[in-house]
């Protein structure tokens, strides 16, 4: 069908969502300290998300697939790809791709092989 995939990881979070994130992070895991903690342990939810990208582009790597890293946010990469022409659309669930302007956006894909009538 001649469908190529183009998989975009996510990059370093804007400063204006940092404190958003922090808060997320205190909330979620019941706030550290930095100073005590050790240098080897990912201590936030971000670093827990930058070693899961890892292992998604090494095994994208082992499969042939394409990926590139964004900037910024994942979706405002995907967005410009799209409204340039150089992909049909956008797979993702993150609503922001259109406010990046994304012209085309597949919500709620699935891989489902049965077919509904």
């Amino acid at each position: 069908m001649g469908v190529k995939l183009v998989f975009v990881m996510e990059g370093e979070a804007p400063k204006l969502k940092a404190e958003t994130m922090s808060k997320r992070t205190e909330t979620r895991y019941g706030g550290f300290k930095k100073a005590s903690a050790p240098k080897t342990t990912i201590n936030t939810s971000r670093g827990r998300f930058k070693a899961v990208l890892r292992e998604c582009a090494d095994m994208l790597d082992y499969l042939g697939l394409p990926w590139v890293t964004a900037a910024g946010e994942a979706e405002a990469m995907c967005a410009y790809l799209d409204s340039q022409g150089l992909v049909d659309g956008c797979i993702t669930n993150d609503g922001d791709a259109f406010l990046y302007g994304a012209q085309t956006v597949y919500r709620n894909f699935n891989m489902n092989s049965k077919v509904r009538l």
